[in-house]
């Protein structure tokens, strides 16, 4: 009997992950399943070995703690066959997003349009069989090329960066999306790539450029290779774009590297056991080189008293950070012309604590939410590599926040319970809800955050142009007037393959809605981008639990892909 109890096991274990046990009779009613093909995007061919992914997807509630929770649920998965056809059994009922990748393709989502990653929300309900569940994937794009110096010859260790604009927290940035580094041939390869325009940049990193640089002794004023831009540009504004289309393989595009006139920053850091730490070089402006790219382009802190040196430092506006242990840090200016630059000095600003009480608005009635769920965190509006601090709130609504340094930065919360939203926050006589916290010299004073009942809900359905539910359209919704500073309100979700959408857990207030047929979801961070489309939004103003229906017209792909 043990025997075949065993065999039965090993039977079960061995089931292919494509495959699910028949489920009995009661199973059948309250689960669903999902069929589907993975093709080629391009060709229609079915894709063998594809991997399927279906994860739980919480129809646009603004709730972190939710998103968290839903995100750690173990996915269900299957692995495609000759045909390139999955199923998926036994699935309870719910929202979800199925994904597909596989080598040599990108990554791609069930009813993805464009670039937007999103796709199509699948709607699963007790008992259904969904059918004909195809997702396409483009096959990968690749930039390759051949770096070489002044005299042509091919140089190896060179480290390449495949570069796209993109909009982040407003402001328009380089965003590194692929990396490289040349061989001793002074050959590179960036492999999976979506279709797109992206620039490509090339920095040699030279031992000179990590540590202490050596000096010269002969008197002539030192050169290095810096960072050049395909083919050979000294910058952003003059580096060629590389247009990609899926599957191609961009052959050819290869980058003279440009020499030129660098120099020296000395300084020193005031503070206590700085030594061995890192100073770091950053740009000033990012729409000019992408920030991070030259983050750690510095030397180690030489001495105890925290004297350091950075070499291969060529013209431009740059800041000199340093980011030490317990939130402590520091940053400075720098402006290299003509010359080296002597005497920085960083100066750590001396973090605190600052302590804050997170309440519910007074007349509330209800059960007691559970406010321990609730985090409160501090980001500097600038990018910078310090200066991020945070607490959990305590079940009695207190909190204390840590190591916390002066400059500008925005509060915001997570993780709030159910239904809740945040109504005000107040450092002293200062509302910082919408605008920055500005703390000066030593921290000192509490935090009063207030959170109010009430969310609200909208749903409804998106119609193309004919007046047709259309599947897989993106929705955003943001402040009206737009802000750009009120991020925890600008939300984006995908219809389901009804039309459908829901946005769930949305804070009272006055708000515009835009619906996509397709978009690049990486303008829609973008204010001034939004503000092309006001016409074509609905605007909604919210109340207190306000369970609201709408009926949304899509922009047209064509008039959103306009430059």
């Amino acid at each position: 009997m043990t025997k075949y109890v065993v065999l039965a096991v090993t039977l079960c274990a061995a089931v292919p992950a494509q495959q699910t046990p028949n489920p009995q009779p009661e199973q059948r009613q309250k689960t669903g399943t999902i069929e589907g093909r993975v093709v080629d995007a391009k060709t229609g061919a079915p894709l063998r070995r594809a991997n399927v992914m279906l994860r739980p997807f919480l129809s646009g509630s603004a709730n972190t703690a939710g998103v968290m929770a839903a995100a750690s649920e173990a996915p269900y998965g299957a692995t495609t066959g000759e045909d390139g056809k999955f199923r998926i059994s036994l699935v309870d009922p719910g929202a979800y997003r199925l994904t597909a990748d596989r080598r040599g393709y990108s990554a791609a989502a069930y009813g993805a349009r464009g670039r937007s990653p999103m796709g199509t929300s699948l709607r699963v309900d007790a008992g259904a069989r969904l059918q004909g569940i195809d997702v396409k994937l483009l096959p990968q794009a690749v930039i390759a090329g051949r770096v070489v110096d002044e005299e042509g010859e091919p140089m190896d260790r060179v480290q390449i960066q495949v570069l796209e604009r993109r909009f982040i927290r407003g402001k328009a940035q380089w965003a590194p999306v692929g990396y490289g580094i040349t061989l001793d041939t002074g050959d590179y390869r960036v492999a999976g790539l979506r279709p797109g325009r992206y620039w490509v940049s090339a920095l040699l990193r030279t031992p000179a450029s990590m540590s202490r640089p050596p000096r010269r002794t002969d008197g002539e004023p030192e050169e290095s290779y810096v960072f050049t831009y395909y083919p050979g540009a000294a910058g952003m504004n003059e580096a060629h774009p590389v247009e990609l289309a899926a599957g191609q393989e961009m052959a050819g595009a290869d980058i003279s590297m440009r020499k030129s006139r660098v120099y020296r920053i000395r300084g020193k850091v005031l503070g206590e056991n700085v030594r061995f730490s890192r100073v770091m070089l950053t740009p000033r402006d990012n729409s000019q080189m992408p920030y991070g790219a030259i983050s750690s382009f510095g030397g180690p802190i030489m001495k105890q008293d925290g004297v350091f040196e950075i070499g291969d430092v060529a013209p431009g506006s740059y800041y000199v950070a340093y980011s030490g242990p317990r939130n402590t840090g520091g940053r400075v200016p720098v402006e290299v012309v003509d010359g080296d630059v002597d005497n920085v000095v960083i100066a750590l600003a001396k973090n605190g604590s600052m302590t804050g009480e997170l309440r519910v608005e007074s007349g509330y009635a209800g059960p007691k939410p559970d406010l321990s769920t609730i985090r409160v965190q501090l980001a500097p509006v600038e990018p910078v590599p310090f200066g991020y601090s945070g607490a959990q709130v305590a079940a009695d609504g207190t909190f204390t926040i840590e190591n916390v340094l002066p400059g500008s930065v925005r509060v915001s919360t997570g993780g709030l319970p159910d239904g809740f939203w945040v109504r005000a926050i107040r450092y002293g006589d200062a509302d910082v809800l919408s605008e920055p916290l500005e703390l000066t010299g030593e921290v000192a004073g509490s935090l009063e955050i207030l959170i109010a009942p009430g969310t609200a809900r909208i749903a409804g359905v998106v119609r193309n142009d004919k007046q047709e539910p259309l599947a897989g359209a993106m929705v955003t919704i943001v402040p009206d007037p737009n802000s750009a500073h009120r991020q925890d309100l600008r939300r984006t979700v995908n219809a389901d393959q009804d039309g459908r959408f829901s946005l769930a857990g949305v804070a009272p207030g006055k708000y515009q809605l835009f619906a996509w047929e397709e978009v690049d979801s990486e303008r829609l961070p973008d204010p001034e981008f939004l503000t092309r489309f006001e016409s074509n939004a609905k605007k909604i103003e919210l109340k207190r639990e306000a369970q609201e229906q709408v009926t949304l017209d899509a922009i047209s792909a064509e008039d959103a892909a306009v430059p």
